[in-house]
């Protein structure tokens, strides 16, 4: 489905509007986000699926964060500890975040090279090696990289505390699957 074809503008955006003004306003995301899901499968298919699907290791990766501060908290409180012991757990912290990061980048863009630049490398290697393995029939969906993007951003953002971690994994995939700039 594409914003200019008829059936957007005569069937799904007038549904979506109308949904989104009958519904209390606690329910509004809710449509916005379901509706952005479906003109994403009905555009882009299978990708959608890698969207959420790096939707969710960003989420996990700033819960697995947000549980490294809870603790390093919890340590540091403890009567007794000296200032190079808070600072020794403060450094085993920070680590312990930046491995987090390291593994969803690693993951991420991952994924990004294999779907953005794997026909690329498949012709090298068909060129260098003389070997006849076929392209790949995948094209990045646009949008795509601005969301991974906007997505590590925000975990980046997670090990320096300068936001708070969405806890409902809902509102994190509205955040970045609806049309919001």
């Amino acid at each position: 489905m594409n914003f200019k074809e008829n059936i957007f503008l005569i069937a799904f955006l007038p549904i979506v509007l109308l949904l989104y003004y009958i519904l209390p306003k606690k329910a509004r995301w809710g449509v916005l986000l379901a509706s952005s899901l479906i003109f994403y499968i009905l555009s882009s298919g299978i990708f959608t699926f890698i969207m959420l699907g790096t939707s969710v290791t960003i989420y996990v990766a700033g819960l697995l964060m947000q549980k490294i501060n809870d603790n390093f908290k919890k340590q540091k409180s403890i009567e007794g500890i000296t200032k190079e012991e808070k600072k020794l757990l403060k450094k085993k912290a920070t680590n312990r975040k930046k491995l987090v990061v390291l593994a969803i980048v690693i993951i991420n863009f991952g994924l990004l090279l294999t779907l953005k630049y794997g026909n690329f490398f498949l012709g090298t290697i068909n060129i260098v090696f003389g070997m006849t393995i076929p392209p790949l029939s995948l094209i990045l969906p646009l949008g795509f990289l601005s969301i991974l993007y906007k997505q590590l951003a925000m975990l980046l953002m997670f090990i320096e505390e300068l936001v708070k971690l969405i806890r409902i994994l809902e509102e994190f995939c509205f955040l970045y699957v609806s049309f919001r700039k």
